[in-house]
């Protein structure tokens, strides 16, 4: 015959059920906060990533320009969260001073308040001949620098301070407001070259104002060839002669090289 239990050990029976539906409950709805959490997180990074690809591929440029003049309001949504995606992608990124190979001051976007411009070596030593461009403005509320532009593996050059001379890049303000950035290769082989990307702030942005490039042959005094670009006027001057050419507005972060040389006709 079973024992007798007490009303005691019924009520604290209760209780212990009662505790552990609660439990149970609480177990349930933190892993739910836990999976929205996640879930969120790679939304967010979806559309992060997604924003960059189109920011570094110019797509997004030529998607604005085609999309309806009536889709306006959508078209602002869209351009502030990409340029927050931009923003914080900048800021990603740990500069280590040591990497810091030529600096420039100057008011990049005419407020009255001295900026900065900065050629940094790469992180990686295996892509040690790409020099990134970064620019900060100073600023509106507070006299501090900030992080406007980051654009690694950007130019050509050597960060060797024992290297070969004639292959280190430079930046420089010219005028009051445009950055002057120079790379060759004045030292090495047959095939010497130099080249200078002007950079200015238009709209928010910092774009290719202009580029200039010359070559020669040490071995060919008629493989020589020079060209010179405005881009923001359209004016382009190959071998000394004026060429037919449009003004083009090209982000410092899409530009290449091969822009350049194309741009040229080389």
């Amino acid at each position: 015959m079973a024992a007798m239990r007490s009303p005691e050990f019924y009520i604290a029976m209760q209780i212990s059920e009662k505790l552990a539906t609660n439990i149970a409950m609480e177990v349930n709805a933190a892993i739910s906060r836990i999976i929205s959490v996640i879930w969120l997180s790679c939304a967010l990074m979806f559309v992060f990533c997604f924003s960059f690809v189109l920011l570094s591929t110019g797509i997004f440029s030529a998607f604005l320009a085609a999309w309806p003049r009536e889709k306006s309001m959508f078209k602002i949504v869209l351009i502030a969260g990409l340029t927050l995606s931009a923003a914080l992608t900048a800021q990603a990124e740990q500069i280590d001073p040591a990497r810091i190979v030529d600096a420039a001051s100057g008011d990049w976007d005419a407020d009255g308040k001295n900026d900065l411009a900065l050629l940094v070596a790469p992180a990686d030593s295996a892509s040690d001949d790409q020099i990134g461009i970064y620019i900060y403005l100073r600023d509106s509320e507070h006299e501090l620098l900030r992080l406007s532009l980051s654009a690694p593996n950007k130019i050509w050059g050597s960060t060797n301070a024992d290297g070969i001379f004639g292959q280190e890049p430079s930046l420089k303000a010219v005028g009051k407001s445009s950055i002057a950035i120079h790379s060759q290769n004045s030292a090495v082989g047959r095939d010497r070259w130099d080249q200078t990307l002007t950079v200015a702030y238009r709209n928010e942005q910092f774009v290719v104002a202009g580029y200039t490039y010359n070559h020669y042959d040490t071995l060919d005094p008629d493989a020589a060839g020079s060209c010179d670009y405005n881009a923001l006027t359209g004016q382009l001057q190959k071998d000394g002669k004026g060429v037919k050419a449009e003004s083009r507005i090209i982000p410092l972060a899409e530009w290449t090289d091969e822009t350049g040389q194309k741009i040229c006709g080389q």
